[in-house]
């Protein structure tokens, strides 16, 4: 059929999500983690911890990608809060640039079985960057809540349907933070 098929390393996947929306930063490390959480083709095996989501193999990706220069992590304040920005450096834009080379006209295999359009993919993720990225720990918590409410596909296959049932039981009772 004439398909080219393209598989991202987990390296890619990070690399990717810094590049696409202009490369604009990350602003916290939990949004990496938080749209990995919510893309439903995720490679990461990322749990709900009590705030955000988290993965062990994101935040060592992140750590390792900084030791090869290709990410750098800077302070800055945003919003009068002191947070961690991530950033491609020249190097990481140039893989970046070659992984666009990669995935131009192709169709990226995800889970080992699903297929999509890579423009579809970086649609995608581009759309959850530009909805979570610098938003604080608080307010993804609120965003994933709603997500409960409005009974999400991707919360209910990562968390599962009876903890999805226990949490709306929660905001039922009006527990103060939900």
């Amino acid at each position: 059929m004439g398909i080219e098929w393209v598989e991202l390393s987990d390296r890619e996947w990070l690399i990717l999500l810094l590049g696409i929306d202009g490369k604009s930063p990350i602003v916290g490390e939990h949004v990496f983690h938080t749209i990995f959480f919510l893309y439903p083709l995720s490679p990461f095996d990322v749990k709900p911890l009590f705030v955000v989501p988290y993965s062990p193999d994101i935040a060592k990706l992140i750590a390792e990608l900084r030791k090869q220069g290709v990410v750098e992590r800077r302070l800055e304040v945003v919003k009068n809060e002191l947070v961690d920005v991530y950033s491609l450096t020249t190097q990481g834009a140039t893989q970046f640039a070659e992984l666009l080379r990669k995935l131009r006209g192709r169709w990226v295999l995800l889970d080992g079985l699903v297929a999509k359009p890579a423009e579809r993919l970086i649609e995608e993720l581009e759309a959850l960057k530009r909805t979570y990225n610098g938003k604080s720990p608080k307010s993804i918590l609120r965003l994933l809540l709603n997500k409960v409410r409005s009974e999400d596909t991707v919360v209910t296959a990562r968390i599962g349907k009876d903890a999805v049932e226990y949490l709306k039981t929660l905001i039922r009772y009006g527990v103060p933070i939900l």
